[in-house]
């Protein structure tokens, strides 16, 4: 009897055990999968090679349907020379190689691709009998006409780059950055001190989609911001005048401007002539308690989320522990010198921003599933421009495009605005041209940047490529919709 007591306890003992064990392992994959929900892809690269031996990888697409990498044993293999170069750097190499960098497409769009999610990850049941999954296809916003003629502009620019995207629709139509390399040989690619991962601190940006993930000082195209800034904290700052010996000391600081303009009459002309002194004593008169804080609504100095991919923080000054930043950092970074430090993708929202007189949307680059993008407002992450200073900075920005500095840009029967720039890096490289330019149209809302580094030429010469690039997007969206009324 006792013994029959003893076995019976025995098994209960073990069905409790068994039950505990099977709760506590159940627990830990929830905790696992919860964190997956809240902070998005973070497999590890384990993960990975667990989910790739089970999983059917979908293929990735460019606008068009056409197939850029097609999923092959386990693997993607790109579909052609031409596109290795023209996407190179924003698809990125494999996966392994870049850590699931979300600076890459290819890493931010594994979790489709692979069809991974925490229940087929994280589910206790797969360690003993892993389900299959099949991937999904992942289709690109960006339109391979646009990103193949992006790369002939760019030809006699080996470390340049051009984003361009619809402000009203959120998608990004062309985004190519130099110097390239091959993702299937890696020749060209820079890798970490460890030989392991893709660099993403090369100096030359080598590998890297500089439209995201690099950092280059924004020269005259950040007075917009200035000017934005002072309109916004008083408006009265547009009809300000100032004069421009060349040279100017302001709040003890020296200022130099790459003109004499004598007087500059207000913020229009002081937009179209760049001059640097007045923008600087521009910046002068807003206080700090002003300036700081809305430099942060221009994504500056602060973490700003754009979705599944990343894009470096935009820098403005070095702030103390009040928060404050020197008067040399806020004069010389008034118009986009000294610590200021942005991305082409940071400086196309903001110009959009403007263009749609604050009604804009978030960029984003690829959809999966056939799923719908639902976009992002601008004002949801930048609390940004108000609609009557968008309204003034259009109009200035337009007149200087229409009859001024930034006539290499216009395009007939379009209301195109835009700001040159010519920034230094204040180290042993030459200067990057910039030139950023808008279509104000409800029919033609695009915004194109275009970043030419180290080279000799103004922020007037990148003008041409930059209505180049607003030329072929008019043209597409002309054709999707004749395509759409047929």
């Amino acid at each position: 009897m006792l013994i029959l007591k003893a076995k019976r306890n025995a098994r209960r003992f073990a069905a409790m055990l068994f039950i505990i064990i099977f709760a506590l392992i159940w627990i830990v994959f929830i905790v696992r999968a919860a964190k997956v929900r809240q902070l998005g892809w973070n497999l590890s690269m384990s993960d990975y090679l667990s989910v790739m031996k089970y999983s059917t990888p979908g293929d990735m697409l460019d606008r068009d349907g056409k197939t850029l990498l097609k999923a092959e044993d386990g693997k993607w293999t790109w579909s052609s020379r031409a596109d290795k170069q023209a996407y190179s750097t924003l698809i990125g190499p494999d996966v392994r190689l870049s850590a699931f960098s979300r600076y890459t497409m290819l890493g931010a769009s594994v979790p489709e691709l692979l069809g991974v999610n925490e229940r087929a990850v994280y589910n206790p049941l797969n360690l003993f009998k892993p389900t299959a999954v099949k991937g999904s296809d992942v289709l690109l916003t960006v339109d391979g006409g646009l990103q193949n003629r992006a790369v002939e502009l760019l030809e006699d620019f080996p470390k340049s780059s051009i984003f361009m995207y619809n402000y009203m629709s959120g998608e990004v139509y062309t985004s190519v950055s130099k110097p390239f390399f091959d993702p299937v040989t890696l020749d060209g690619l820079v890798m970490d001190e460890n030989d392991r991962y893709m660099s993403f601190s090369e100096p030359d940006g080598a590998g890297i989609n500089k439209n995201i993930a690099y950092l280059r000082p924004p020269g005259s195209t950040m007075k917009t911001v200035t000017a934005a800034i002072a309109l916004d904290y008083d408006s009265s700052l547009k009809d300000f005048s100032c004069e421009c010996t060349g040279t100017a000391t302001v709040n003890g600081i020296k200022i130099k401007c790459h003109s004499t303009h004598d007087t500059v009459e207000n913020m229009a002309e002081a937009l179209d002539k760049s001059c640097n002194i007045y923008f600087a004593t521009l910046a002068s008169k807003i206080p700090d308690d002003v300036y700081f804080p809305a430099l942060k609504d221009y994504g500056f100095n602060d973490v700003i989320t754009y979705g599944r991919y990343n894009v470096a923080d935009g820098i403005f000054g070095t702030p103390d522990r009040e928060g404050s930043i020197s008067d040399t950092d806020k004069l010389l970074g008034s118009f986009g010198q000294a610590t200021c430090r942005t991305t082409p993708l940071q400086m196309a929202v903001i110009y959009g921003h403007i263009a749609s007189s604050g009604s804009s949307v978030l960029p984003y680059f690829f959809t999966a599933d056939g799923k719908e993008h639902k976009p992002e407002p601008v004002h949801s992450v930048f609390n940004a421009c108000t609609y009557k200073t968008c309204e003034t900075l259009g109009k200035m920005l337009e007149d200087s495009v229409d009859d001024g500095s930034g006539s290499k840009a216009f395009i007939k029967g379009m209301h195109v605005m835009g700001k040159s720039g010519t920034a230094q890096w204040g180290d042993s490289r030459k200067d990057t041209a910039w030139f950023i330019a808008a279509i104000q149209n409800d029919s033609y809302p695009v915004v194109v940047a275009v970043c030419l580094d180290e080279t000799s030429s103004s922020g007037t010469s990148a003008a041409p490529i930059a209505r180049k690039m607003l030329q072929g997007a008019i043209d597409l969206i002309d054709a999707e919709n004749a395509a759409e009324n047929e």
